[in-house]
């Protein structure tokens, strides 16, 4: 169990944003990857490594997604932040408790 997560489940890592625009936009908006990443004018390779969950989402790549989406940036930075400080809490579980001890 991960107590230094900030998510509901800290046991369970937040989803990718890429994870959820791959399983559950795309497939809302009848979209292919390759007409996606034309929409928001990034590469189709980029959007791919996205929807892997290879690649983090950057402010841009948020605000072009939210642009499409109609949802906004927020929204997925907040996911992305959410799965960064899951992933780092992870990595420095022994060194966070060690501080906070």
């Amino acid at each position: 169990m991960n107590e230094f997560a900030i998510n509901q489940r800290p046991d369970r890592p937040p989803t990718h944003p890429g994870v959820v625009l791959r399983e559950d936009v795309l497939p809302a908006m009848n979209e292919t990857v390759t007409g996606f990443a034309k929409r928001i004018g990034m590469s189709r390779q980029t959007v791919h490594d996205i929807l892997a969950g290879r690649r983090s989402l950057t402010p841009e790549a948020a605000l072009r997604i939210g642009a499409v989406v109609g949802n906004g940036a927020r929204v997925w930075m907040n996911m992305q932040v959410e799965y960064d400080l899951w992933q780092t809490a992870n990595v420095l579980h022994d060194e966070l408790q060690a501080i906070a001890a």
